[in-house]
């Protein structure tokens, strides 16, 4: 990923056409997509919405891994590859608010890449090859659904739900009530051992972008990638 790029500054021409593509050029739409996501922007970072996104600020958060920015990581129609993994998570460094900043500040990156920033187009690995139920928060999926889904200027292109067992089938079942339709339409879940999801996800990703959370060569090195961002004072 480029340290070069920046992402559109957040009141400038620029950053409002991202919410015009999320919404197919829809400008009643796109309007009230930016007005919640100020809302929610606000309700996030305080005193700090107004400035720069940081990862120095979202440090502890990020350094859990999760989100991770698959570095080198895209679909085979050149979309970002998002990985969350569900192991990664812990309410003894990170709660909802904590995990959905983390989530603002990898989407916005995400953002700085010039053919991202095109489309508003990412793909989201969800990993629970680890999940621990009593992680589970159901106050964070609620904001980084509503976020994804309703104020940030991204589009989820497929959400592959991977390692699907039946405590995750649970979960999801849980959340549903959260999800549009469209957002579920969107989704892939992918069961069985580490092989059998690997294969469904090379249905549209190739081998060589697949992330090391599944067995591809794209080793996540988050803590390298934060420490770079902080370096770049991005």
């Amino acid at each position: 990923h480029q340290l070069s790029g920046e992402a559109p500054a957040s009141t400038s021409p620029e950053f409002l056409a991202l919410f015009l593509r999320t919404e197919d050029l829809n400008v009643r739409n796109a309007a009230t997509r930016y007005r919640r996501y100020w809302e929610m922007r606000v309700t996030l970072f305080g005193d700090d919405a107004g400035k720069p996104f940081s990862a120095e600020r979202e440090r502890a958060t990020l350094d859990l891994g999760f989100p991770i920015l698959v570095q080198g990581g895209r679909d085979k129609l050149g979309r970002q590859l998002i990985v969350t993994d569900q192991g990664n998570m812990n309410s003894k460094i990170a709660g909802p608010v904590q995990l959905c900043r983390a989530v603002w500040y990898v989407v916005h990156a995400a953002l700085e890449d010039p053919e991202t920033a095109k489309t508003c187009y990412i793909t989201l690995i969800d990993i629970n090859e680890n999940l621990r139920f009593s992680e589970f928060s159901l106050a964070f999926c609620r904001m980084g659904l509503d976020s994804l889904q309703r104020f940030l200027p991204i589009r989820v292109a497929t959400t592959h739900i991977c390692f699907a067992s039946p405590l995750v089938k649970y979960v999801w079942a849980l959340l549903s009530t959260f999800i549009s339709q469209e957002s579920k339409n969107r989704m892939s879940m992918l069961s069985g051992r580490r092989e059998e999801v690997r294969k469904g996800l090379l249905e549209s990703i190739d081998a060589e972008c697949l992330p090391g959370e599944v067995g591809g060569p794209l080793k996540s090195d988050f803590k390298g990638w934060v420490q770079q961002r902080i370096d770049a004072g991005l």
